[in-house]
């Protein structure tokens, strides 16, 4: 059983790959793992950033967030929201697609960077065989 604890991602992520076809199976593994890091990871992120606002609330003697859902749970999502709608200033000399191109390509770059890193035995998102060249 413990040598399988490390492993309980790998055996479900094969598990539910079992109910496809096999022609889809290695597409839908990267998918399913790509979803897995661009849902989870930020959503442990907010929940950290939530707890040290009530908790530098309570040592500030103020409640933290509190106004948007029940003990401010949902102050992670108007965060973001506000994140997305804050309008783009793009200076009038500036190529106005390269501007906006410019942190999609570093995002990309960082996360093509990160395919081919094992994150256990047997968890990679893209298993190169030429991973340490890439």
């Amino acid at each position: 059983m413990i040598e399988t604890a490390d492993q309980i991602f790998v055996l479900l992520k094969h598990w539910l790959l079992g109910y496809l076809p096999a022609v889809f199976r290695p597409v839908a593994g990267v998918v399913l793992s790509v979803v897995v890091i661009v849902f989870l990871f930020p959503a442990l992120f907010a929940l950290a950033v939530w707890m040290e606002r009530k908790g530098l609330g309570r040592i500030q003697n103020r409640l933290g967030p509190n106004r948007v859902g029940p003990f401010g749970l949902l102050q992670p999502i108007a965060d973001a929201i506000k994140s997305l709608i804050k309008e783009d200033i793009v200076p009038k000399s500036a190529d106005a697609v390269v501007h906006f191109l410019a942190p999609v390509v570093l995002v990309v770059t960082v996360f093509m960077g990160f395919a081919v890193l094992p994150m256990g035995r047997h968890m990679v998102l893209v298993d190169m065989d030429a991973g340490l060249l890439f």
